[in-house]
């Protein structure tokens, strides 16, 4: 398929290499210069403004970090609703607002332009290894045209409903991830304080039924000390700020996502945002000194 691909953060990269990889046409914008794209995706064709990027596409693939990028890359003289093609299929695999979801995918019906919101569960391994999980919203008739893009990047797929639902099961996940990082770092830090080893930590939560690859893979990063950005904190902040809007926007109480909003929040202001979301253990251990 021949692709425009919008965004070439953490997540953007290994999606437009695995795309490339598989036999796609690979077109590629990204808002900032990176001076190593081309050593890091070589079989992807790098432009400089999005009208090259997607232009006469058969779909168009757009990963960015929320709502106000998004708005900056849709609308405007230079954005995607001007220069799109009329039957482009415009897959939106960013986690955002699901009321934003709906009115771009309003506006894109009156451009003749197909939608899905298609966000993915996943951090840097995942998407460098095509290993990612899609949850989508959309037609059926959308979904079968995606599903040679979806294979090409993810070990799952999973379609939650119409228009809107895939960037809700996002926000669901982030949510019950949020808390489930709140939860790892207040155990970690009881487990110091109380003399447990932590190095055997994490063989317990690789065992126990509560446990997850989730819990295994960053409470041995943190106990490393490794707090190398997968995905950064202060995205983590943002998503929790999207959960409590979404949660007031459908009247559903959520009291871990309102604790999330506060954790993330402390954390940033202690300096912790532009390390990986992991780093709320740092956090949490620093406050229990």
């Amino acid at each position: 398929m021949n692709i425009g691909f919008l965004g070439l953060g953490i997540m953007g990269q290994g999606m437009a290499r695995n795309l490339s990889l598989k036999g796609h046409d690979v077109t590629a914008w990204n808002r900032t210069k990176k001076t190593d794209l081309n050593e890091k995706l070589p079989k992807v064709r790098l432009v400089s403004t999005i009208r090259e990027a997607v232009t006469d596409r058969e779909a168009v693939m757009i990963s960015v970090t929320g709502p106000d990028a998004q708005k900056n890359i849709y609308y405007g003289d230079e954005g995607v609703f001007a220069h799109a093609t009329p039957g482009t299929l415009i897959l939106d695999l960013t986690t955002t607002d699901p009321a934003l979801v709906h009115e771009l995918a309003e506006e894109a019906k009156k451009r003749h332009l197909e939608y899905i919101d298609c966000p993915v569960f996943g951090s840097k391994d995942e998407t460098w290894n095509g290993k990612l999980d899609i949850v989508w919203g959309g037609t059926d008739q959308a979904g079968k045209r995606a599903e040679a893009v979806f294979q090409s990047i993810a070990k799952s797929v999973h379609h939650m409903g119409d228009t809107g639902t895939g960037a809700a099961m996002k926000l669901i996940g982030n949510n019950i991830v949020a808390a489930e990082f709140i939860a790892l770092a207040e155990g970690l830090a009881l487990a110091r304080r109380s003399g447990v080893k932590l190095e055997a930590v994490p063989g317990v939560l690789k065992e126990v039924d509560y446990g997850s690859g989730l819990l295994v893979g960053n409470a041995t990063s943190s106990i490393k000390n490794d707090y190398t950005p997968f995905f950064y904190l202060k995205h983590m902040l943002k998503d929790a700020r999207l959960i409590n809007d979404f949660a007031r926007e459908t009247n559903v109480p959520i009291f871990s996502g309102g604790t999330a909003n506060q954790v993330f929040q402390s954390a940033l202001n202690h300096g912790f945002g532009e390390e990986n979301v992991s780093a709320v253990i740092k956090y949490v251990e620093s406050q229990s000194k």
